[in-house]
């Protein structure tokens, strides 16, 4: 093997390992995010990356399976990146009642009316071309289980969603005043494996109706983590060694 052909080797290893992870940016999809916490606040962990300008929109407002089943009767936030999101990092969104704020981006009521109580509330998180025309969901929470599903008086169903009970949506007891995430947050071998865990109600602190959710705030904000894959090949120094090392044995056989 020429001296060409190492560099070569050494190069490839170089950009499949450092270079490409570096330009990949995901789109928004379903699961992307998911709820940690509801009371007058809300709080979600980004399981994918986020890039800055992305818009998301939350809406206090039941889904009928092809819309929203009465436009403009309860609020909407719309919500703007102003910076990349890594995985893993809690967003957490304060007075969402009143005069909306965000840990991270800007938010704002871009429809009146957005306001949570322990009367029962559902969020819908989506993206999509404005609040009243969906592209895609990304998850949703309620806290009377009506709210989301199966209810015939307003016609709520996450049919047109994409979205599945406990795996991308979170349904907490009936009329419950709130709830937090209570679960691990660094025991799984990647981000998408605690989607299911999250939206899982057994692992949640569900306060209930006659709870009082203002005692779970501030919630966690201790990002989540995975537990690292071994590496045979952690630096570029290491990359070279092993490309002196496949040149050296075709040069012996």
């Amino acid at each position: 093997m020429h001296i060409t052909k190492l560099i070569k080797i050494i190069s490839k290893q170089i950009f499949y390992i450092y270079i490409i992870p570096l330009s990949c940016t995901a789109n928004l999809s379903t699961g992307d995010l998911a709820f940690i916490g509801i009371n007058h606040d809300f709080a979600l962990v980004a399981l994918n990356p986020i890039s800055s300008g992305e818009t998301i929109y939350f809406r206090d407002e039941e889904w009928d399976g092809t819309e929203f089943n009465n436009p403009n009767a309860e609020g909407t936030l719309q919500w703007t990146t102003t910076s990349s999101i890594s995985k893993g990092t809690i967003i957490t969104f304060s007075d969402v009642s009143n005069s909306a704020g965000a840990s991270t981006g800007t938010i704002s009521e871009i429809v009146n009316g957005f306001g949570l109580s322990n009367g029962g509330n559902s969020i819908i998180v989506f993206v999509g071309s404005d609040e009243d025309n969906p592209t895609t969901f990304i998850t949703a929470i309620a806290t009377k289980p009506t709210d989301l599903d199966s209810n015939a008086a307003d016609n709520a169903t996450l049919n047109g969603t994409g979205l599945t009970l406990g795996v991308t949506a979170l349904v907490l007891s009936s009329g419950s005043d709130g709830g937090a995430y209570s679960g691990n947050r660094n025991d799984e071998s990647s981000f998408s494996s605690y989607s299911s865990k999250v939206n899982n109600v057994a692992n949640w602190t569900d306060v209930g109706n006659s709870g009082n959710g203002e005692s779970l705030l501030p919630f966690d904000s201790t990002s989540f983590t995975i537990i690292p894959e071994p590496k045979l090949v952690t630096s570029i120094s290491g990359i070279v060694s092993l490309g002196i090392l496949i040149y050296s044995k075709n040069m012996l056989s």
